[in-house]
């Protein structure tokens, strides 16, 4: 293949498939790891955690998504800690198009969702994420 053509060829391949998600009628979740990317802002440079996927791969995949969750866990002597954000900050990358949604219900409950501490009940954790859908 020519230089840069299989590149083209798996991200056409991938949007495709992403595409094609879209006509099931229900939710698709992509579960992956972050990674710290360093960005260069004219004067400014950060660090920013975001998807891990090669980077217009990644891209594509941040546009397409309706929500992006950033649970972020800490670990304080034995006990593991874990946060859930919605909203993006600098050094976050978070997506939340429930924010856009013109019933002031919905947008209230996914902007209290920002900052969920889950608890160490997997069920209630549940029960809370899965209301938000229904």
């Amino acid at each position: 293949m020519p230089n840069g053509s299989g590149w083209n060829k798996t991200r056409e391949l991938v949007a495709n498939f992403l595409n094609k998600l879209e006509g099931f009628d229900c939710a698709i979740a992509y579960i992956g790891h972050l990674s710290t990317k360093r960005v260069e802002d004219g004067m400014r440079k950060y660090d920013k955690n975001t998807i891990s996927l090669w980077s217009s791969m990644g891209n594509d995949m941040l546009a397409w998504a309706d929500f992006i969750f950033n649970i972020e866990a800490y670990t304080i002597g034995e006990k593991l800690s874990r946060i859930v954000y919605t909203t993006p900050t600098q050094s976050r990358e978070s997506k939340n198009r429930a924010l856009s949604i013109d019933d002031p219900e919905v947008r209230a409950s996914f902007e209290k969702l920002n900052g969920w501490k889950w608890s160490e009940d997997d069920k209630e954790n549940w029960t809370k994420f899965r209301g938000l859908f229904t």
